[in-house]
């Protein structure tokens, strides 16, 4: 893709099978990252296990964020979702109407 593109639904009923999906995913997303928590609080701070154990809570924490589940700026889970090719980020289109989201300068 190498343009926005904007996924608006206008359907009732699927606007409550997205919204029910996303949060589906996020819950799943939220718990797998609260269970790796809970395995680094009985390992040593320092030691390598709990290294990997962050990066894999980092790594889902970025998918999320990345994800069309959630906005990449207000990180909500309910409106409809603009992809930014540059940004390689889905943000609603309330952050995009309020100019909040931040585009990086053009490449020369």
């Amino acid at each position: 893709m190498r343009k926005a593109h904007t996924i608006i639904l206008n359907n009732s009923r699927l606007r409550k099978v997205r919204s029910n999906l996303r949060l589906l995913i996020a819950h799943a997303c939220w718990d797998e990252m609260e269970s790796l928590r809970a395995l680094l609080d009985g390992i040593a701070i320092n030691s390598i296990e709990s290294s990997l154990i962050y990066s894999q809570i980092l790594d889902i924490e970025e998918a999320l964020r990345k994800s069309i589940c959630m906005c990449g700026t207000c990180r909500d889970l309910e409106n409809d979702m603009i992809y930014f090719p540059s940004l390689k980020e889905w943000h609603c289109v309330k952050c995009d109407s309020k100019k909040l989201i931040w585009y990086p300068k053009p490449k020369s």
